[in-house]
């Protein structure tokens, strides 16, 4: 996208599933990618190894979900956060009351902080 279009900053966005997959390219494809946004979604930390993270982690990472979600726990969203913060990840993490759903607010948040 850099090479063929005039594009600054590629960021990669995903909703559960698609969060995973975000996770996933993100991290593995971090030469090419600035920011990943995931909504209520999981890291599966197993498909890595340390230099996976080692070497994704100037990646800007922005981690929404709703405490009340009975898709994807809080849990599974905190324990990505302290992960990758561990790693040295810039994470961004936006919690909110609701389910399994990407509120209006948040996504204006999160379009927000994919301009700072």
């Amino acid at each position: 996208l850099k090479k063929s279009y005039s594009v600054d900053k590629v960021c990669l966005v995903g909703f559960s599933q698609g969060a995973m997959i975000s996770y996933e390219a993100g991290i593995r494809h971090s030469d090419v990618m600035d920011d990943i946004i995931c909504f209520g979604g999981i890291l599966y930390d197993d498909r890595f190894d340390a230099k996976d993270f080692e070497a994704g982690k100037k990646l800007r990472v922005l981690i929404a979900h709703g405490f009340s979600d009975a898709s994807v726990s809080i849990a599974d969203a905190e324990k990505a956060r302290d992960l990758l913060r561990g790693y040295g990840y810039e994470v961004t993490f936006i919690s909110f009351e609701g389910g399994h759903f990407v509120p209006a607010e948040v996504l204006a948040e999160a379009l927000k902080w994919t301009n700072k």
